[in-house]
C-alpha cells in the first residue's frame, strides 16, 4: 500500500516464474519479468521476450531503474542471498520499494517439489526425489536451493543501511505477528513464509 502501481516500473523478479506479472499490470504497472538461470541450461523464458535471466550477482537491468521490485522466492535460489539483495538494492531507485515474500526452509514446502523430506535433510530430500522420478529435480539442494531462516534473511535486511524497514512477518498470519521475529528459535517454526517490504533510501 506504499507504492503505487499505475504507471510505476515495476520488476517482477522470482525463482522459476513470473509471479505476479499479469496482476501489476492489470493495475497499469510497467513490468519487467525476470527469472532464476536454469541448471540444465541458458532458457529463455517464454516468448515474451520481457522476461528475462537473473543470477546471484547480476540482475541485468540498470541503476535505479525500478519504481518497485517485487522479488519471490530468490533467496532460497542462491548461495548469497546477501550478493543478491545488494543487486536488487542497485536496481530499485531511491524512495522505491522492495518488497520480498520468500517460503522458509522449515516451512511444509520448504524443499519445493522435494518436500516435506527436506525436513529430514535436504540431501536426503533429493536422493529420495532422484530414486522416485529417475531423474534430479528442478530444485537441487545445495546447487539451487538452500536453507534458508527468516532470522537470517532478516539480518542480511538490517545490516544494509539503503533500507528502511516498515513491514516484515509471517505471510498467512496478522501484522502483529511479526514480533515472532524477534524470538529467533520461535521464528524458524512460526515464520514459514516471510514477507518483507522496505523503503529504498
Amino acid at each position: 500500500g506504499k507504492t503505487p502501481i499505475f504507471n510505476r516500473v515495476v520488476l517482477d523478479i522470482s525463482d522459476t516464474s513470473a509471479q505476479y506479472t499479469e496482476g501489476l499490470e492489470d493495475r497499469g504497472a510497467h513490468v519487467t519479468s525476470m527469472r532464476r538461470q536454469s541448471l540444465d541450461a541458458l532458457e529463455t523464458a517464454s516468448d515474451d521476450v520481457s522476461e528475462l535471466i537473473f543470477t546471484a550477482s547480476h540482475i541485468p537491468a540498470s541503476t535505479s531503474q525500478f519504481d518497485l521490485s517485487v522479488a519471490t522466492n530468490i533467496f532460497s535460489s542462491v548461495a548469497n542471498p546477501g550478493e543478491l539483495l545488494d543487486e536488487l538494492i542497485r536496481v530499485t531507485r531511491p524512495g522505491g520499494t522492495i518488497y520480498i515474500q520468500n517460503v522458509m526452509w522449515r516451512s511444509a514446502v520448504g524443499g519445493r517439489e522435494t518436500s516435506p523430506w527436506h525436513l529430514i535433510s535436504g540431501s536426503y530430500a533429493r536422493r529420495r526425489y532422484i530414486k522416485r522420478h529417475g531423474h534430479e529435480p528442478d530444485n537441487r539442494f545445495g546447487e539451487n536451493l538452500f536453507k534458508l531462516r527468516p532470522v537470517t534473511l532478516m539480518d542480511l535486511l538490517h545490516s544494509r543501511s539503503e533500507l528502511i524497514i516498515f513491514i516484515a512477518g509471517p505471510r498467512f498470519l496478522p501484522t502483529k505477528w511479526g514480533w515472532t521475529l524477534r524470538v529467533p528459535i520461535l521464528a524458524n517454526f512460526v515464520v514459514q513464509d516471510l514477507v518483507v517490504a522496505a523503503e529504498r533510501r
